[in-house]
């Protein structure tokens, strides 16, 4: 059991590409062998998968300038997902012109 902590904790220390030498110089048990190469991979299809459904969003040009007030964001929300037919979970105004009566929105989507 010893032996297998000293093996585990040695694993913590170094990065993925040492790992697995660790392992076959320490003739650790067969089983511990693939463990750090599935974590990592499952950490990174697991952030890449999370980064890809965090960053879908467009910029649209926005003429109903009554809606842009905070009191009035969910009816705004709603106005937008019957327009664009997108799942909208958040907006972001980032430009008003008022001499166009238009306003830049990003929209966040599922």
């Amino acid at each position: 059991m010893g032996h297998n902590l000293a093996i585990l904790k040695s694993l913590t220390r170094c990065p993925l590409s040492c790992n697995l030498s660790i392992l076959r110089y320490r003739n650790a048990p067969y089983y511990l062998i693939p463990a750090p190469t599935n974590v990592a991979i499952l950490t990174v299809s697991y952030i890449l998968s999370n980064i890809a459904r965090w960053k879908q969003h467009k910029d649209i040009t926005y003429e109903r300038i009554a809606l842009i007030p905070p009191h009035k964001h969910t009816e705004l929300i709603a106005d937008l997902r019957t327009r664009t037919g997108l799942n909208i979970h958040r907006i972001h105004i980032t430009s008003i012109d008022l001499l166009h009566d238009t306003a830049q929105i990003r929209v966040f989507y599922r």
